[in-house]
């Protein structure tokens, strides 16, 4: 009570003095400070719910019933058609029109019957056949490894790709090395075309692969003219040999496409 506030401190409009200040008798409310009107948002202390009741209300089925603090009586009403089933939002939506089933022919029927008495052979065969796709599979690939006609090997650490682009008559022919193994370099190795010396005319027949370091990534380039004029269209194997060798390391295959001026003419 024997502190007075100073001229350049104004109380905010936010505030209130706490329990341990009470104000001195000189100081007086400032003008831009007054207390405020009682609004709708700030509820009354009669306005607080001290009972509650949930169930039938005259011809309402789900009514809920809050009795205030002075007495006031509120009644909230759910609607007749409301649903309180649980519904995934992620879920797809049902379709409003039913499906057109066919009707069971006399084929389908004789196949049910089949499949119905002959379970275990329908399954031995179905085995069998996927058996004999899988070693169909198996062999081809084995081949294409023995062979290098894949553009992956499995006994030599490099993979290739190739890329064609162009309209034609002039497409360029980009190919892509690169060395997969993490510590050997790759040296002495060249890349040649093999293809139809009468339907196309590579500007590089042979390109001499540079020390190749690992894992990274080469890219070469050979133009490819197509010589024929009624469109008929060829492909160009790649080939990756050793010097030296003439059985080649990795092979990729490439389909040329039709050239641009053959189509429009």
């Amino acid at each position: 009570s024997s502190c007075s506030p100073c001229s350049s401190c104004s109380p905010c409009s936010s505030c209130s003095p706490c329990s341990s200040c009470s104000p001195c008798s000189s100081c007086s409310p400032c003008s831009s400070c007054s207390p405020c009107s009682p609004c709708s948002l700030c509820p009354s202390p009669q306005d607080i719910i001290v009972g509650m009741k949930f169930g039938r209300f005259g011809r309402e089925e789900g009514a809920l019933l809050m009795v205030g603090r002075g007495g006031a009586l509120s009644i909230k009403m759910l609607r007749r058609t409301v649903s309180f089933e649980n519904k995934d939002a992620h879920a797809a939506p049902s379709q409003a029109a039913s499906l057109d089933i066919p009707k069971k022919t006399k084929v389908f029927v004789d196949q049910t019957v089949r499949e119905r008495d002959n379970p275990y052979a329908m399954h031995n065969a179905f085995q069998k056949d996927l058996y004999r796709i899988r070693l169909g599979a198996a062999k081809a690939f084995a081949k294409s490894l023995k062979t290098s006609s894949a553009p992956i090997t499995t006994t030599h650490s490099m993979n290739i790709s190739a890329q064609v682009q162009g309209m034609g008559p002039l497409f360029r022919l980009t190919i892509t090395v690169y060395n997969s193994s993490p510590t050997v370099s790759i040296i002495d190795h060249y890349i040649t075309f093999k293809c139809d010396y009468s339907l196309y005319r590579l500007s590089r027949p042979r390109i001499e692969l540079p020390l190749l370091v690992p894992s990274l990534s080469y890219s070469f380039e050979s133009m490819v003219e197509c010589l024929d004029e009624t469109g008929r269209t060829g492909a160009i194997d790649v080939l990756v040999l050793r010097k030296g060798s003439p059985v080649p390391l990795i092979t990729a295959l490439v389909k040329m496409p039709v050239s641009e001026v053959m189509v429009m003419s």
